[in-house]
């Protein structure tokens, strides 16, 4: 058996943090990753909790039946 040469591999964590900006020299500002927190409140922002659950459901309803502001069929 023939021994292959050992190849250095980096490996970079796919949760790097983002860019912020890169100056003129090359060096970067990253933007600090949300907390477990502040993420929670970024997804709670997203939630429309002025909807009841009759709508919910009626929405449901109509996605079951295909009825989703589709194009009407000729």
């Amino acid at each position: 058996m023939s021994t292959v040469p050992s190849v250095r591999v980096s490996v970079e964590c796919a949760c790097e943090s983002q860019v912020q900006e890169v100056a003129l020299d090359g060096t970067e500002t990253d933007v600090q990753p949300l907390s477990m927190l502040e993420n929670l409140a970024k997804l709670a922002h997203k939630i429309d909790f002025t909807r009841s659950e009759d709508e919910d459901e009626e929405t449901a309803h109509k996605d079951q039946e295909g009825g989703r502001g589709e194009w009407p069929m000729s």
